[in-house]
């Protein structure tokens, strides 16, 4: 944790890599940030602006006490799969 990961390529692709792993890591914030700079430098990628869409949906469940998602490894790495978990029956 505090850890930050660094990359050496600037393409919508490498940011929305980044993006996907600090979501798998549930780091919300660092995860916003790096789709945002993926979104910046294309804005038409799909897969950032869905993670994107998908991680404020989580972060905004989490906060209102609802079900919240546990990412997991979704087809071929690239788009998070979600697992919903309703924390009062923990399923």
């Amino acid at each position: 944790e505090g850890e930050n990961w660094v990359h050496r390529h600037d393409s919508a692709e490498a940011y929305t890599n980044l993006a996907n792993a600090y979501f798998m890591a549930q780091r919300a914030r660092e995860a916003e940030e790096a789709y945002g700079k993926a979104l910046k430098l294309e804005p038409g990628n799909q897969n950032a602006a869905r993670n994107l869409q998908i991680l404020r949906a989580r972060v905004q469940a989490a906060r209102a006490g609802g079900p919240v998602f546990v990412p997991m490894a979704g087809p071929g790495g690239n788009v998070p799969a979600v697992q919903f978990i309703d924390p009062r029956t923990k399923h």
